[in-house]
């Protein structure tokens, strides 16, 4: 494991204004994952957009762990189904194409 990699979860609980305990509860519900090294947990630097965006909803919109969650699994159902509609447009182009020749 490369620390480079990770941040202290106490760090950014701390400059993004969140409990410790809220943070533990993101991971109870699968929202993020850390990694454990003695007696601190870690963040991969890669989940911090995610971790913002879901300081955002829990600050500014007031939005609790049941609603984050259902929010964060909805938009990956939709990223999911936007890159199937791009696949299918693709192949349409392609069948569209290679009927022409």
């Amino acid at each position: 494991m490369v620390k480079e990699n990770y941040i202290p979860a106490s760090e950014f609980c701390s400059v993004h204004n969140l409990c410790y305990s809220f943070f533990n509860s993101l991971g109870e519900y699968h929202l993020v994952e850390s990694v454990n090294i003695g007696d601190d947990q870690f963040i991969r630097v890669g989940q911090l957009l995610q971790l913002q965006h879901i300081s955002r909803l829990h600050h500014e919109l007031e939005i609790n762990l049941e609603g984050i969650y259902i929010i964060t699994h909805l938009l990956q159902r939709i990223k999911a189904l936007q890159a199937e509609i791009d696949l299918y447009k693709k192949r349409q182009t392609l069948n569209a194409a290679f009927s022409q020749v």
